[in-house]
């Protein structure tokens, strides 16, 4: 059995391609919407518990014995009072500052020093106001 197909010209075959052609472009294509992923991530943002955050990685760095995670800790710590001075420190601070103040890590004592300048400790203001001194006094020489 024979089927009679209709001839179509390839002109015409052609014309319809291009009428049709924008319609199945479109349907490609989605719209997709650009996000601004500083709003998205600004909006999903909560407040949080500053003294809590602190007292939370306190008791971390009191158990750690790792330097590297201490120094990670201390990081984050900056990082999150970054701008702030004068806080009241956390309870546990006072052991925290003591264990890590006998680091053999230069970068975690350092860390330290600059987070006991953020918690007002005097003692860390004036070794940090003598070094700068220091370095002053070698400009000068």
């Amino acid at each position: 059995m024979k089927i009679n197909r209709p001839r179509v010209s390839p002109a015409c075959l052609c014309g319809l391609l291009f009428l049709c052609l924008p319609t199945i472009h479109a349907a490609e294509e989605p719209k997709v919407e650009i996000l601004n992923l500083d709003q998205a991530r600004q909006g999903r943002l909560e407040k949080m518990d500053t003294a809590r955050s602190l007292e939370i990685l306190s008791a971390a760095l009191v158990k750690s014995t790792d330097p590297g995670i201490q120094a990670t800790l201390l990081d984050g710590m900056l990082l999150g009072l970054e701008g702030q001075r004068e806080l009241d420190a956390p309870a546990q601070w006072p052991e925290v500052s003591e264990k890590l103040a006998a680091s053999s890590s230069k970068e975690v004592r350092d860390r330290l020093q600059r987070l006991n300048q953020i918690f007002g400790d005097e003692a860390a203001t004036r070794m940090a106001l003598g070094a700068l001194r220091n370095r002053l006094s070698l400009i000068h020489i």
